[in-house]
Formats: structure tokens, sequence, C-alpha cells
């Protein structure tokens, strides 16, 4: 095993290749399927990166949509 990880780190251009490879084919299945978001655990990560991008503290984990107005701990 030692020696398999001694060459993955001789030839960094490989790794990122592969990487490279496995998100475009993540991407494509995804594409495939629409980008579906499924469930309601996705659609909660999706709602705290919006307000993470409309400016809310990183810290603050507090979903105001879903108990309004003093909103809800996510942890």
């Amino acid at each position: 095993m030692a020696e398999f990880l001694t060459r993955l780190a001789v030839r960094p251009a490989a790794v990122v290749a592969v990487w490279g490879l496995w998100c475009v084919l993540t991407l494509a299945l995804a594409a495939g399927q629409g980008f579906a978001i499924d469930g309601p655990d996705n659609h909660m990560r999706l709602f705290e990166v919006r307000d993470l991008l409309a400016g809310q503290n990183w810290f603050d984990v507090t979903q105001y949509r879903i108990d309004p107005p003093h909103g809800a701990s996510m942890h």
C-alpha cells in the first residue's frame, strides 16, 4: 500500500486527471437526471447556501424560514 501511495505522490498530474474525469462524469450523470434535488435535506442545504450567499453569518446556523420570526437551529 505504501508503494502505491508513493507512486501517486510522484504523479500528481495523473491524480488530477483522474479527479477531473470523475468530476466530468458526475456532472454528466447529474445533467442526465435533470440535476434533481431529492428530499427535504437537500432542499435545506440549498436554502443554507442561499442564505450564506445573501449575507447570513457563517456561524449563524439558524434557519429563519422554519419557525418565523425566531427560526430553528440546524445543529
